[in-house]
C-alpha cells in the first residue's frame, strides 16, 4: 500500500478477506495464534470435517494481531510496527553483530514483547497474553474505527445460516463437508458426509434451492443420506435465527467526513497509516 503498489480501496478488500477468513473459523474460539503456530503440521496442515471448529488460521489471526498493534501504537501517538522492528533490528545487531542479525540470529518471543511495551507502557501488560495467547476476538473494529474506517456486516446465504460449509453439484448433489460448532445445522443432528436430499419435502441439488421453502418462524425437515440410510432430522424451532458471526459477508470502507466528530484527527491518523497518497490512487 504505501509502496503505491495498490490503492486504499483494494487494501481494504484484502483486509475485510482476511478478517472474514478468521471469523468463518469457530476454531479461534478454541485454539490461539500461539497455539496455532505450534500445532501447524499436527492439525492445520491435517484437514479433516472438524478442522474449521479446533483450529484457527495462524496467517490470518497472525496477521489480524500485527494490524492490531500496528493500529494501537499510531492511534495512541507512540510509533508503529515499523518502529517496533526496527528497535528489534537495532537492538539485536548491538547485542550479537549485524552479521549475526543478517545470519538469522533468533528473536525471543519475551524480546519482542519488551520492545513492544516500552513503547506503549500504560498500555494493560496482559495484552500480549490476550492477543497472542487468548482466544478473544480482537479489536479490529474499535481500532478501525480509530482510522476513521467503517465494518459492514451483512448476511450470507443459507449454508453460512446454517453453518455448514458444503460441496454441491449436479452429479455430487449437496455433500456436508463441515459443521460449524454451535451452528443450527449442530443442534439439528446434521454431521459430515450426510448428503441433503430434501428440505421440507422439497428436492434440492444447491441448498439455496430450499429458500423458497424455509419459513423463519416454521419447523425445518431434512432429509439426509447417511450411510445407506435416510434420515428424516427436524430442526429445533428457528435453529437457524441465531446466526453465527461466520454467517456474515464482511466489508470495510473509509467513513464519510460529515459522520464523526473527529474526522479530520482520523483522517490525518489513517493518512499516515497508509502514506499521504494511498487514498487517492486508482
Amino acid at each position: 500500500l504505501r509502496a503505491g503498489l495498490i490503492d486504499g480501496a483494494r487494501y481494504l478488500k484484502l483486509l475485510a478477506k482476511n478478517w472474514l477468513g478468521m471469523l468463518n473459523m469457530p476454531g479461534r474460539y478454541a485454539q490461539s495464534v500461539a497455539q496455532a503456530s505450534f500445532d501447524a503440521w499436527g492439525k492445520y496442515y491435517r484437514v479433516d470435517e472438524n478442522t474449521p471448529n479446533i483450529t484457527v488460521s495462524y496467517y490470518s489471526k497472525g496477521a489480524m494481531v500485527a494490524l492490531c498493534l500496528d493500529l494501537t501504537l499510531r492511534r495512541d501517538g507512540v510509533g508503529s510496527l515499523d518502529d517496533v522492528m526496527r528497535s528489534l533490528w537495532q537492538d539485536c545487531a548491538s547485542r550479537y553483530g549485524t552479521q549475526a542479525v543478517h545470519q538469522g540470529w533468533p528473536v525471543t518471543e519475551a524480546l519482542i514483547q519488551a520492545h513492544i511495551q516500552k513503547m506503549m507502557p500504560h498500555q494493560p501488560a496482559d495484552w500480549w497474553h490476550s492477543w497472542v495467547h487468548g482466544t478473544d476476538d480482537l479489536p479490529i473494529e474499535t481500532l478501525l474505527q480509530a482510522m476513521g474506517i467503517q465494518s459492514r456486516f451483512e448476511s450470507q446465504g443459507l449454508a453460512h445460516q446454517w453453518g455448514l460449509r458444503l460441496t454441491e453439484g449436479p452429479v455430487t448433489g449437496c455433500v456436508i463437508r463441515s459443521v460449524l460448532r454451535d451452528s443450527g445445522a449442530q443442534r439439528t443432528g446434521l454431521c459430515a458426509g450426510d448428503e441433503i436430499i430434501a428440505v421440507n419435502g422439497w428436492r434440492i441439488r444447491r441448498l439455496e434451492d430450499a429458500a423458497s421453502v424455509i419459513s423463519p418462524l416454521a419447523p425445518v425437515e431434512f432429509c439426509v443420506a447417511r450411510g445407506q440410510r435416510l434420515l428424516f432430522l427436524v430442526a429445533p424451532e428457528q435453529a437457524h435465527a441465531t446466526q453465527l458471526i461466520s454467517s456474515v459477508n464482511c466489508a470495510v470502507e473509509p467513513i464519510a467526513a460529515d459522520a464523526m466528530d473527529e474526522a479530520k484527527q482520523a483522517q490525518e491518523l489513517r493518512q499516515r497509516w497508509w502514506g499521504a497518497d494511498s487514498e487517492h490512487q486508482g
